[in-house]
């Protein structure tokens, strides 16, 4: 009679384990080779800071729209997000400023997908939370579209310069830019 309890005492102890590794968040996990989110996030150190610069995009109509703007890159979270608020504003003929980009992001690491993700918030664009490819230098985002057009944002930075371009093609291929800004780091 003794081994019954302590077969479902050991089934238990089981169990539980079982629900902590699969349940618990990084629980039984290899994040990023060894590293925990912070430690992953830490390569975007160089992003960090004040930028501002200016750039261009076009309209689906092909009209052309040259701008200011203005970014502020903060860790967040312990260093385990990171941060981005824009504001992009652009001279009318007559002389009066108006707000052509309005935006917040979050780049963090996702643990349980093991890579990044880009979570954006425009007030013109709405929402965007999709897989940030991260490579040396920068990182690309994309977002299929309504009949198999895809919009890709690839960031680059060197030497205290910001790059980022937009692109769009159909079915992944043939990309046409849309979007061109360059930004230098505030003093």
């Amino acid at each position: 009679m003794n081994a019954s309890p302590r077969r479902a005492a050991s089934r238990a102890a089981a169990l539980l384990v079982l629900f902590l590794l699969v349940l618990l968040p990084g629980a039984g996990q290899d994040p990023a080779p060894g590293l925990g989110p912070a430690a992953a996030m830490r390569r975007f150190d160089a992003w960090v800071g004040d930028w501002s610069g200016s750039g261009w995009s076009l309209d689906a109509a092909g009209h052309r729209t040259d701008f200011t703007l203005v970014e502020h890159v903060q860790p967040r979270v312990g260093g385990t997000v990171l941060l981005l608020e824009g504001r992009g504003t652009a001279r009318a003929e007559d002389g009066t400023e108006t707000v052509t980009h309005d935006g917040l992001v979050l780049v963090y690491y996702d643990e349980h997908a093991r890579g990044y993700r880009w979570n954006g918030h425009e007030v013109r664009s709405g929402t965007v939370d999709t897989e940030a490819r991260v490579f040396d230098g920068g990182l690309e985002w994309s977002l299929a579209m309504a009949g198999a057009a895809t919009v890709r944002f690839t960031i680059r930075f060197a030497n205290g310069h910001w790059h980022e371009t937009g692109e769009a093609g159909a079915d992944g291929s043939g990309w046409h830019r849309f979007m061109e800004m360059n930004l230098v780091r505030g003093s």
